[in-house]
């Protein structure tokens, strides 16, 4: 019984001390037990006569991945006869379900758990499969127990001696999904058994070559390290390049070995060209574009060490920018003043970058041919840096007429007698008025006030005020003087119907007319005159007084009748020129002046009868 037991111990421990090559480069490497963790044994000599057993006691600390489910099993490594699935039951076996006490990265406890799902081949449970929690990073296996109850313990100890032809135990901790990973996986799919409350591991054939992916203290450690990250390229701006340190958390870079866990701390960072290029350089003018490789790399206990490179790209992507108060973007300039060429306008545009020159690339000039022309012009520039950032500058001419209209005249004042008939149109055309704008050119003008067309009768001083407006309403007025004389011959003078005229005058019709209007004796429109009795002509030559009846007939066809009573009177005697001569003439008119008044009431009377 002893050779039988020892030589159960010895195949273990002989399995779990087993020095193996690790083929990293071949295949991803699998989660197993460190089995130097394994220190204590002991045997329960109750059970050696129902078969053999081997309890093995707690481990130690064996690193863990968070949030993975993991396979754990007793199993061998065949070193000469494959042992196909359908012998599982020549195998050692779990006896009960392990326990497994977890701890997070300070191997603070976190609390036990039992595995709830089974492995099975063929009817037999060969295993067990159990989910690790998120924040887990060590666990501890207690509790195993290592059975043989399909054969007695000699033929137990036969088995593995003789059919096996030299055999090493081992207890097996792999990740689930990595069973893909295996040669002797020839149909087993994990995802497929994926959430089952057991797993069916038939065609998972694990006694074939598994030396290869086994791996702990008692053997040699060839797998590096794994560097992760989310992408391989980053962008950064010139003047805000990203740091080292931040350059790793934004690619979220980590590394993780098979043996020493995450030792994402232990990454080391190399970017000399870009540190010396953009990094250390304090001016962005002087920092260069461009493409930079930054390496990333790391070392595990044992030191095999990885590195991965990733393509910092240095960019500018801040686009010119205007200096407002240097620059002049609104022009607000008379329609006739010096032409603004499209030079002056970008010699007043002041464009700046952050990082390099600029230069005009496109020009949209709405104003070169139009200055002379009222209006809005809009000419747009845009301006480009070296990375081809662009920015438009929009220039705004406002082409405008302040310069009220040009009024000149021959004339400032006019005469005009008092029996002139025409409009004050006809009176104002002898000033020879012309009004000229700077732009629009020959312009009409308005009378907006007249003192004289009310007054035309009456001897005196008056004005007329003329207004010129052009397009752009500037206004302009001018003023002119117009004096209404009494230039009717003094040969005679009118008292309402009556006219005093010198022995031998005669009087025209048109003279008569004039007397008509003068004396308001017609309608305010036009008229001609018929005599229908006419007593004063053939006694002109002898004083006294002669009747004569006038048909005066409107343009509108009204007819009127008018009787003028001319008084025919003998020459005054000659006055003496100089001063007296002139006040006798003005007491002459008062006296006539004063004889009309006295006379005029019986004048009046004598025409009743």
């Amino acid at each position: 019984m002893k050779k039988i037991l020892l030589l159960l111990m010895s195949v273990l421990i002989i399995g779990w001390m087993c020095r193996t090559t690790i083929h990293a480069d071949d295949y991803e490497s699998l989660n197993y037990i460190n089995p130097a963790l394994f220190t204590e044994f002991s045997v329960d000599e109750a059970y050696y006569d129902m078969y053999a057993q081997l309890e093995v006691g707690p481990s130690g600390f064996i690193p863990i991945k968070s949030g993975v489910e993991y396979f754990f099993m007793p199993t061998y490594v065949n070193k000469q006869t494959n042992l196909h699935a359908l012998d599982w039951s020549a195998l050692p076996q779990f006896d009960h379900a392990p326990q497994i006490e977890l701890f997070d990265e300070n191997h603070a406890s976190l609390g036990t758990l039992t595995p709830l799902k089974t492995l099975s081949s063929m009817g037999i449970a060969c295993g067990h499969a159990f989910q690790v929690a998120t924040g887990v990073a060590y666990i501890k296996i207690s509790n195993i127990l290592l059975t043989s109850t399909m054969m007695e313990s000699m033929e137990f100890c036969f088995f593995y001696e003789e059919e096996c032809l030299g055999i090493d135990s081992l207890l097996l901790l792999m990740e689930a999904d990595k069973t893909k990973y295996l040669p002797t996986n020839s149909s087993f799919d994990y995802d497929t058994v994926r959430g089952s409350s057991s797993y069916d591991i038939t065609s998972l054939s694990l006694g074939e070559n598994l030396q290869d992916y086994c791996y702990g203290e008692s053997f040699w450690d060839y797998l590096s390290p794994v560097l992760d990250t989310n992408a391989y390229s980053f962008t950064t701006t010139v003047d805000d390049p990203i740091g080292l340190l931040e350059l790793q958390n934004e690619l979220c870079i980590t590394a993780y070995d098979e043996i020493d866990g995450n030792i994402t701390s232990a990454i080391q960072i190399s970017a000399t060209l870009y540190e010396t290029s953009v990094l250390e350089v304090p001016m962005i003018k002087n920092r260069s574009l461009g493409n930079y490789v930054v390496t990333f790399s790391v070392a595990d206990g044992a030191g095999n060490s990885s590195s991965m490179q990733i393509t910092l790209h240095v960019v500018d992507h801040e686009q010119p920018v205007l200096n407002v108060e240097d620059s002049i973007i609104c022009y607000h300039r008379e329609v006739d003043a010096v032409v603004l060429t499209i030079e002056q306008i970008i010699a007043n545009i002041h464009v700046i970058d952050n990082y390099s020159e600029v230069t005009i690339v496109e020009t949209v000039n709405h104003f070169t041919g139009h200055e002379t022309e009222k209006g809005e012009f809009i000419v747009t520039l845009t301006y480009e840096d070296t990375s081809h950032n662009q920015m438009d500058v929009t220039v705004t001419i406002m082409n405008e007429d302040h310069t009220i209209p040009d009024i000149t005249s021959a004339l400032t004042l006019h005469s005009v007698s008092y029996t002139y008939t025409g409009d004050i149109h006809s009176i104002l055309n002898t000033f020879q008025i012309s009004v000229i704008d700077n732009y629009d050119g020959a312009l009409d003008y308005m009378i907006v006030a007249d003192t004289y067309t009310p007054n035309a009768s009456y001897v005196g001083h008056y004005t007329v005020t003329i207004q010129a407006i052009d397009s752009s309403g500037n206004i302009n007025t001018a003023t002119y003087q117009i004096d209404v004389i009494d230039d009717v011959p003094p040969y005679f003078y009118i008292d309402n119907n009556i006219v005093t005229v010198n022995v031998g005058e005669l009087l025209s019709t048109k003279d008569i007319m004039t007397l008509l209007k003068v004396r308001k004796l017609t309608k305010p429109m036009s008229f001609s005159i018929d005599i229908v009795q006419d007593d004063y002509t053939e006694n002109r030559h002898q004083a006294g007084e002669y009747e004569m009846v006038i048909d005066i007939q409107y343009e509108n066809g009204e007819v009127e009748q008018k009787v003028l009573i001319f008084k025919v009177e003998q020459s005054s005697p000659s006055i003496p020129k100089g001063f007296f001569a002139n006040l006798w003439l003005q007491i002459k008119k008062i006296l006539l002046w004063l004889w009309n008044i006295i006379k005029w009431p019986f004048v009046q009377l004598w025409k009743l009868f």
